[in-house]
């Protein structure tokens, strides 16, 4: 929205309007966050009382790492098998 509608939604004190053809438009304030310092942010909370709200989660794709990772010296003995069964 254009800073010359803005102000004069607030100087009428108008919450929203609806223009045929186009829509209704709202004038609400939005909030966006950054985390910069999750350590810090998480000991704020904790201190002030949102530790219930924070969960520990693990992206997929880190998962899926730490899976191939962990696969790896399993996938090279089962490898080192089939050879040596090969051969036999």
């Amino acid at each position: 929205m254009q800073p010359e509608l803005v102000m004069m939604f607030e100087a009428e004190q108008v919450q929203s309007l609806n223009v045929n053809n186009l829509g209704m438009f709202f004038l609400r304030a939005q909030t966006h966050t950054k985390i910069d310092d999750a350590e810090s942010m998480l000991k704020w909370m904790k201190k002030h009382g949102y530790k219930d709200v924070i969960k520990e989660t693990v992206h997929p794709s880190t998962l899926k790492s730490i899976v191939k990772e962990q696969l790896e010296p399993i996938n090279r003995f089962l490898t080192e098998c089939c050879r040596s069964v090969k051969q036999l």
